[in-house]
């Protein structure tokens, strides 16, 4: 008898498209998990996946335990993926120097969300209609602030309801698109002030928690990193304890208590989101920057976030869809131009 011919570490399947599956698998240890790396190169995988079990590749029908096979190597090769990196930006109440925020953020690249009250903020006057709609030409994104800023958490269903759902209404009439995301007024909210914006429609929102970094939050629980104001370092604690967070408690001691101001603590946290990935999210007021001559640490902050390679710059709706927990129905209605 002739010699048995070596074992082939790749199995080649007859047929013109000469597919190869190579199936090497490593187990790696770190702090008691563990993770399987799988690489599969085949031609005409993608068909196969998109198909189905029983789909047809190159001429051939694919068995169940192929599909598992690939839909693996899709899995995986999601895995492998390096966390996203992004820069958000938002700014509430609707002042008129919003516009100027807006010039800044347009000069370096940078996007943001504007969230409007209807009526301005301790009767403050708000941009115009129109103003608003270049804000949208532009690629910046309007959410909804409440139709008269009022706090929402001592309302009554009903007022809740109007205040959420009228001002949706009346900024989509001006805007002429959805308005997809909410500011909670002083940041705050409950259970049923975000079951009355998921019956409105709205997306996500966003609250006024900070020193958060991961894309570890829910879409009516969008935190931020840091506000564009000089705070107190204890502000920074009494915010972070609120909802008992042990990571935020966390950074508050090893960045907060060392950084000289609020731009080296954005900073700090920027670097931190390159290193490891995550989401940089800075809230402000405009009405703050002119009253305090924040403009100038303003803009140096800008300056450090913007044109890094590798860094998505998003709306605070876009932000969504790299949520782990997100839905394919909730990306595909941020990216429709039509809700």
């Amino acid at each position: 008898m002739g010699e048995r011919e070596p074992r082939r570490r790749d199995r080649q399947l007859d047929g013109a498209s000469k597919t190869r599956i190579r199936l090497p698998l490593f187990w790696e240890s770190e702090v008691a998990a563990f993770k399987v790396g799988l690489w599969i190169n085949v031609a005409g995988v993608h068909a196969a996946s998109r198909s189905g079990p029983g789909a047809l590749v190159a001429g051939r029908e694919t068995s169940p335990v192929s599909h598992r096979i690939l839909q693996a190597g899709r899995t995986a090769q999601i895995d492998a993926m390096p966390p996203p990196r992004i820069v958000t930006t938002s700014w509430d109440d609707g002042d008129p120097l919003d516009l100027k925020v807006a010039e800044l953020l347009r000069e370096r690249g940078l996007s943001g969300t504007f969230y409007l009250p209807l009526i301005g903020y301790d009767g403050r006057q708000t941009i115009s209609p129109c103003q608003s709609r270049r804000m949208v030409e532009e690629g910046f994104e309007v959410g909804g602030h409440g139709m008269s800023h009022n706090v929402l958490t001592p309302l009554r269903s009903k007022e809740i309801a109007r205040e959420v759902g009228n001002c949706k209404k009346r900024l989509e009439d001006i805007l002429g698109e959805p308005v997809r995301m909410f500011s909670y007024p002083l940041g705050r909210s409950n259970s049923e002030v975000v079951q009355h914006l998921k019956e409105a429609g709205y997306l996500g929102a966003r609250n006024n928690r900070m020193l958060a970094h991961k894309l570890d939050f829910t879409p009516f629980e969008m935190p931020t990193t840091l506000q564009a104001f000089p705070l107190r370092k204890n502000d920074y604690l009494v915010n972070a304890a609120r909802d008992a967070n042990v990571g935020r408690i966390w950074e508050y001691l090893v960045r907060v208590k060392q950084a000289r101001s609020w731009v080296e603590l954005g900073k700090s946290v920027f670097d931190l989101v390159l290193r490891q990935g995550g989401v940089w999210h800075l809230y402000g007021h405009s009405w703050q920057m002119e009253e305090m001559g924040l403009w100038d640490d303003l803009k140096v902050i800008l300056d450090y976030v913007s044109s890094r390679e590798g860094i998505r710059y998003a709306t605070n709706a876009e932000v969504l869809n790299f949520l782990p927990q997100n839905s394919s129905a909730v990306s595909e209605a941020v990216q429709s131009p039509s809700g």
